[in-house]
């Protein structure tokens, strides 16, 4: 479950086995997490679910939580740098913070795991904790308005 703490209050959007989507209205970020192992449909549904969230609360700013996710398929990787990258670019999205637990940070390339449409496209960068995330948001957010 993703809690409020010190930079932020979330209220939850939506809510699966297998993603949590929230919105911290006051900083506009929009913070979703991937529980387990992710099958394309589901993949698939969830982001294109998260493009409708970001679409309606016209955020440009995205945090990606992947503290819990298991992985997903090479199909869905290849989707989300092709297409979906794209739609959330075209949606007014701009900068991408990618949390992830301490033990992959090291190994976790953003051009490898995301693509390199998707890199091209968006301000992404890798975090260990969501304070640091939201400090670079923070930081970068006057570029993009």
């Amino acid at each position: 479950m993703i809690q409020d703490n010190a930079v932020g209050k979330f209220r939850e959007i939506f809510k699966t086995a297998y993603l949590e989507v929230k919105h911290d209205e006051k900083n506009n970020i929009i913070i979703y997490k991937w529980i387990g192992r992710i099958n394309d449909e589901d993949a698939k549904t969830g982001m294109l679910k998260i493009l409708e969230i970001i679409k309606r609360n016209k955020t440009p700013n995205l945090v990606a939580d992947l503290t819990a996710f298991l992985g997903g398929s090479v199909n869905t990787a290849k989707w989300v740098n092709e297409e979906w990258s794209q739609m959330i670019y075209n949606a007014g999205l701009r900068n991408v913070a990618v949390k992830l637990p301490e033990s992959a940070f090291g190994g976790f390339s953003n051009t490898v795991a995301l693509g390199l449409k998707f890199v091209s496209l968006l301000n992404v960068e890798k975090f260990i904790t969501l304070e640091d995330a939201y400090h670079w948001i923070e930081k970068n957010n006057y570029q993009t308005l």
